[in-house]
């Protein structure tokens, strides 16, 4: 588990804090232009992660170079519930509004980094090194820069590094296939985040642990959500990102995403609410779940 932001110096990856962090990913990435740098979102990620990466991309960047990869097993699905796409919110990803709009998708931007006329990438919560092949390519950039909660094949190659929150260290929407927006909340504190009463779901250690037991003191992750991160590195570049929440974003997402209208964290509650209007269209239940 990555558990403090790491930069690359003399060759390696070494820890550093989140303000050295932060403004080494700033300065990485000013030299270039809007051509030359590319984002990638995850499926893997909150609508409120994907939503702030796009704007990043879209408004600080100025890059119609973004996407995010599918993971999907051809034939791994049936006509119920089993799907072949195996992440959690490719949906929400795609409402969200992490889709180039010049239609340069992943392929065309790994393309261009081979090419030389993408130099800087920034991978949101994905493992994106498929292969030797994707390995040797993304060696050809000048700047990587990667989120995530674990070490993978692409932070190994990074230049920057943040430990992102996982999904059950944060607050955050999911959108499944049939459009169905869900709300997630975290049941395991990190250190900044302070829980309030009411608005998570308890864990074993907080349900049952004291002040006194020394087995529910275990150390509190030094990790953000990627919202955050992105954001932080955002307002060093000049954009206009300050937010107090994930619930602040998803209002922002609501107010300015027409499949999100009228949806709000209260609104969603426990059982969730259906998109206002999505990829969908008008297809039925049944339709959706007989392709």
């Amino acid at each position: 588990r990555i558990n403090s932001p790491m930069i690359r110096k003399d060759g390696s990856l070494q820890e550093a804090g989140w303000d050295e962090a932060l403004a080494r990913a700033a300065d990485a990435l000013k030299p270039f232009g809007k051509d030359e740098v590319a984002v990638l979102g995850s499926a893997y990620s909150s609508v409120e992660d994907n939503y702030i990466l796009q704007k990043f991309a879209k408004q600080v960047l100025g890059t119609v170079n973004v996407d995010f990869l599918k993971h999907e097993v051809e034939g791994a699905e049936d006509n119920l519930l089993i799907r072949a796409d195996k992440t959690p919110n490719a949906m929400g990803a795609r409402e969200a509004g992490v889709v180039s709009s010049k239609n340069v998708d992943a392929s065309r931007i790994f393309e261009l980094i081979a090419s030389g006329k993408i130099k800087a990438l920034y991978v949101m919560d994905d493992d994106i090194v498929t292969s030797k092949e994707t390995e040797e390519l993304l060696a050809k950039l000048d700047v990587l820069i990667v989120n995530h909660w674990v070490n993978t094949k692409t932070t190994q190659l990074a230049d920057v590094v943040f430990p992102s929150a996982t999904f059950a260290e944060k607050f955050g929407t999911y959108v499944n296939f049939l459009g169905r927006v869900q709300l997630s909340r975290p049941a395991v504190s990190t250190l900044e985040q302070e829980r309030v009463p009411g608005r998570y779901n308890m864990s074993r250690l907080d349900r049952f642990g004291s002040a006194f037991d020394k087995w529910n003191k275990g150390p509190r992750r030094n990790v953000r959500s990627s919202w955050e991160i992105i954001s932080a590195i955002g307002s060093l570049l000049g954009g206009k990102m300050r937010y107090q929440s994930a619930q602040k974003v998803f209002d922002e997402v609501a107010q300015s995403v027409p499949a999100f209208k009228g949806l709000s964290y209260a609104r969603l509650g426990e059982r969730g609410a259906l998109l206002a209007e999505s990829s969908l269209g008008k297809k039925s239940k049944a339709e959706v779940l007989a392709h």
